[in-house]
């Protein structure tokens, strides 16, 4: 089932390839860089009608409920690889698609794939990246003057840290 739904690709850039770079960005009109290198293995990138997609499977045993909000987790993976991908290909990407395979046989037969899109070229997109760096550099910040008898590494998603 997982085979027969896929869809066909075309002009395919990469498939699970190493990408490494020290990124950059202009947010608010201020310059942010990482002080660390990103890292990280997109499973597929390629080109749909000229523009460059990132895609990421997800095999889930139930499909996100599309009534909520895309998961926090989500749009920290698709913060990192579209800069990642930008730094590769020299282009900006123009959207990220979490392809979720659910594990188990529909029993009404409805899909395996449920497929979320985060749309790079969206202001919503330029919002997260504020979320983003914010979050990344007090990050950042936090580990360089970290005390060894009180550190505790920072989780955003971690609602007691």
């Amino acid at each position: 089932m997982y085979f027969e739904e896929m869809p066909k690709y075309g002009d395919i850039l990469g498939i699970e390839k190493e990408m490494n770079h020290s990124v950059q960005d202009v947010i608010d009109g201020h310059v942010v860089q990482s002080p660390l290198p990103f890292k990280g293995f997109i499973d597929l990138v390629y080109r749909e009608k000229g523009k460059i997609i990132i895609e990421d499977y997800k095999f889930v045993t139930a499909h996100s409920d599309p009534d909520q909000p895309i998961h926090p987790n989500y749009w920290t993976q698709a913060m990192f690889y579209y800069y990642l991908s930008r730094e590769e290909y020299k282009e900006e990407p123009t959207e990220m698609r979490f392809r979720e395979i659910k594990t188990a046989k529909n029993k009404d037969g409805s899909s395996q794939h449920n497929v979320i899109i985060i749309n790079f070229l969206a202001e919503e997109f330029a919002l997260q990246k504020s979320f983003f760096w914010y979050q990344f550099l007090g990050m950042m910040k936090m580990i360089d003057e970290a005390d060894q008898d009180t550190f505790m590494m920072y989780n955003t998603f971690d609602l007691l840290n």
